[in-house]
């Protein structure tokens, strides 16, 4: 036996002095390392082997609910409706437009009662009660805007530079008359809403007229495709209100609402529409709120037991809720995080070359999971899961350079791009401008999806019409104002009463709200020619011409 020298007998003493003053803790962590061991986070998961094919595509696995869909695509949509302007009025009705008069009208009475007399000088004393056919031409000058970019609302009516002239602005409606319009827009009876904790209160009861019968024309006039997707989308925004999300993988706009969409992924067509109100107003399960989201935007559409597919992100892809699916005849593909309960932690943890993939499956036989690095600077695995497909792995080659992918990274790039592919559509035509009222913004996005959802059933329907989005666009607005006349032609009388800008930027009073024996001076850069008097634009109606 070696003998122990006196300094390393004095250590191991201390050592096993300290190890007893530690004895509990100590015994803790031996636990706990026996639980780890004993609880297999893969349990329940056994390895599969992968058969390897030539060429792109996809394989649908054996036992899969068959797609029992008929037709999918346009539905429902009679045969004289030709025109841009008839497939708009699928979704924008007469109804929605009437809704849209009796409220502003609505609202305007009851503001200008609530500020009790008005200054002589007021705007608001010009407001004449809006029409179906002015809320029409309003809508048409929001939606042109879209097409034709410009900084301030008062450039589509400036005159000044030539090479910027809209005239079909001033043509249309007056820019004093359309700011009053925009001012006053609303959707609903603001005295019926609920206050914020009572009891009924939504969120979102500003734009609750438009949303509903929207999401209700949506899923009408449309039978999506086998592949979905669900994602979430932005309005973008800055405005100070409690239900401002901050997304930072939303490049275009990180700050804004957040909304849940369901699309169709060979089109792009919006199905159903769902606003994010934040935590304090959602509606949550004990399920999550992941779950819940996608539970309720398929049951929303009427999803079930017909065979869809949807695609889902990180976010949403649970091994709970591909089971729930697959029991409703519904299958799921999606990518996956790491710490996914019920996922098989072996995956994400596996060393696997470029090019090079590793599957698994449940003990049930439904879930596939699947591990896949597809380049040399990806360091971790990109996690997936399916219920849909076969453990197949696609050798293709492209660009000279041999590709290996499997079947279910081939379907998820082919139907998770739905909800991307309508937001780079809308993106086009978007006809929102800042404002302080965060509704407004919501609603005319809502609009914005509505054009573009428009211009796909065109599209489908008139096969042999080429015609794009902007062209499209471009037709409503036309067909929504109606023919043009120039207003300043519209204003003269039969005697030749005509009112124009007085010659050499000078000003006149207006004889019908400026008086000089009340010290009421009003001037005006406007005048009728023949009368040689100046007049405001506003008080033209209450200007009596001399004979």
């Amino acid at each position: 036996m070696t003998p122990v020298s006196p300094v390393v007998g004095a250590l191991q003493s201390a050592r096993e002095g300290a190890r007893g003053q530690r004895s509990g803790r100590g015994r803790r962590a031996v636990r706990c390392r026996r639980a780890a061991v004993q609880s297999d986070p893969d349990a329940g998961w056994s390895k599969v082997i992968a058969d390897v094919v030539e060429g792109e595509g996809y394989e649908l696995a054996d036992g899969v609910p068959d797609f029992t869909v008929r037709q999918p695509g346009f539905t429902n949509i009679p045969d004289d409706r030709v025109t841009p302007l008839q497939f708009f009025e699928l979704f924008i009705t007469t109804a929605l437009i009437s809704t849209m008069v009796r409220e502003t009208n609505r609202y305007v009475a009851g503001y200008i009662a609530s500020l009790g007399s008005l200054k002589p000088d007021s705007r608001f004393r010009r407001w004449k009660d809006c029409t179906a056919e002015e809320m029409r031409k309003y809508i048409a000058l929001r939606i042109n805007m879209g097409i034709v970019k410009k900084k301030n609302t008062y450039d589509y009516w400036k005159k000044k530079f030539p090479n910027m002239d809209t005239p079909s602005f001033r043509d249309t409606m007056s820019y004093g008359r359309f700011v009053l319009i925009h001012r006053f827009f609303h959707l609903c009876n603001n005295e019926r809403q609920p206050r914020r904790g009572e009891q009924g209160f939504d969120p979102w009861y500003k734009v609750r007229n438009l949303l509903d019968p929207l999401n209700r024309c949506f899923k009408q006039y449309f039978r999506p495709y086998q592949l979905v997707s669900i994602d979430e989308s932005m309005v973008g925004m800055r405005n100070r209100n409690i239900y401002i999300q901050y997304l930072p993988n939303k490049r275009h706009s990180r700050f804004g609402i957040k909304k849940f969409q369901l699309c169709d992924s060979k089109t792009g067509y919006v199905m159903h529409v769902e606003l994010y109100s934040g935590r304090d107003f959602d509606i949550r399960s004990e399920e999550g709120q992941a779950i819940t989201v996608v539970k309720h935007l398929m049951s929303s559409c009427n999803m079930y037991n017909k065979g869809y597919h949807p695609v889902t992100d990180n976010y949403y892809t649970k091994p709970s809720l591909a089971e729930d699916l697959f029991a409703q005849g519904t299958m799921l593909t999606g990518t996956v995080r790491l710490n996914s309960r019920g996922y098989p932690k072996s995956l994400g943890n596996a060393c696997l070359q470029v090019q090079d993939s590793k599957y698994m499956k449940n003990g049930s036989g439904i879930i596939l999971a699947c591990a896949y690095r597809d380049k040399p600077s990806q360091g971790k695995p990109v996690l997936l899961l399916s219920t849909g497909t076969k453990p197949v792995t696609h050798r293709t080659s492209r660009r000279a350079r041999e590709q290996n992918k499997p079947a279910m990274v081939l379907l998820y790039n082919k139907g998770m791009g739905g909800v991307d592919l309508s937001d780079k559509k809308v993106y086009h035509i978007a006809a929102e401008r800042a404002t302080h009222r965060y509704w407004v913004k919501v609603a005319w996005n809502l609009i914005d999806i509505t054009l573009r959802n428009c211009h796909e059933l065109f599209k489908l329907k008139n096969p042999d019409t080429k015609m794009d989005i902007t062209d499209f666009v471009s037709e409503i607005v036309m067909q929504l104002v109606g023919p043009i006349v120039d207003n300043e032609e519209e204003q003269a009388t039969a005697d030749g009463h005509q009112l124009t800008q007085v010659p050499g930027k000078r000003e006149r009073d207006c004889v019908v709200c400026s008086d000089r024996s009340a010290k009421i001076r009003k001037r005006s850069r406007t005048w009728c020619a023949a009368c040689k008097m100046g007049c405001h634009l506003g008080c033209y109606e209450n200007f009596n011409h001399k004979l």
